[in-house]
């Protein structure tokens, strides 16, 4: 079962078991969860903020007395800096001083089991996901090679790519990010939807067909999450629209 606590255990256990000692550890969580651009390592540094938070939230909801909820959060001080974007400049050897020692993410492990069973994270089916992250990278190759606007390109080549990373390392980003990438793509492609009949069109088909899969990984991981986001309607009407030349339709599927 996956817990808050594991998944920061998780994306730590990457950081820690790096020989790129003179390298940012947020460089080295970007590289492995394929994270690129200038924003790479502030998108980590909030990732990691994120996991903590939700933690420490966690432990104040288990059935346990008030001094073990206590004693479980102390093993939360060697990250607390993630809160306030601290020690965001260590490379992997100082970080390895620090809050990278083994016994801090021995800490993680005893939180992730007094975790489990009382407050869990929905998880992904990792084929399915690994599977679909890999759709959406053959998608991105495509987008390069389209006659679409510099700005539009840019935007639905990041998406695109930033989706697959979320899949690949779902343990890491979770249900929030996944929402986020997949509303910003589909809006992306509503705003701005090509001519009728062109071969952008058989394009946007495509994407439209992965974010109503990437809401299907979505809806099973929390059923409440898409009820409450526009994604399904919002893909529905561009795969009506592309298909209005006449091309084989794709079944939206209902949720």
């Amino acid at each position: 079962m996956q817990t808050s606590a594991l998944s920061l255990q998780q994306i730590l256990t990457v950081a820690s078991t790096s020989n790129k000692l003179k390298t940012n550890f947020l460089q080295v969580l970007a590289d492995h969860m394929n994270l690129h651009g200038a924003d790479a390592k502030s998108q980590v540094a909030s990732i990691l903020a994120s996991r903590l938070s939700e933690t420490k939230d966690d432990i104040e909801q288990l059935p346990i007395p008030e001094d073990m909820k206590k004693h479980l959060q102390v093993q939360l001080n060697p990250f607390g800096p993630f809160l306030n974007f601290q020690n965001l400049h260590m490379n992997i050897e100082q970080a390895k001083s620090h809050f990278l020692k083994a016994e801090s993410l021995l800490g993680l492990m005893n939180i992730h089991l007094a975790l489990t069973g009382h407050v869990v994270r929905g998880s992904v089916e990792r084929t399915e996901a690994e599977n679909l992250a890999q759709r959406f990278r053959q998608v991105a190759k495509q987008i390069q090679h389209e006659d679409l606007p510099e700005a539009l390109k840019r935007s639905l080549l990041k998406r695109t790519l930033k989706m697959a990373s979320i899949l690949d390392h779902y343990y890491a980003f979770g249900p929030d990010n996944l929402q986020e990438e997949l509303e910003g793509l589909v809006g992306a492609m509503v705003v701005s939807p090509p001519p009728q009949g062109s071969r952008v069109a058989a394009l946007y088909k495509e994407l439209a067909r992965l974010a109503v899969a990437g809401l299907v990984v979505l809806t099973a991981v929390d059923a409440s999450l898409g009820k409450a986001i526009s994604i399904t309607e919002n893909a529905a009407k561009l795969i009506e629209y592309v298909e209005d030349d006449g091309s084989e339709g794709a079944e939206v599927q209902e949720m």
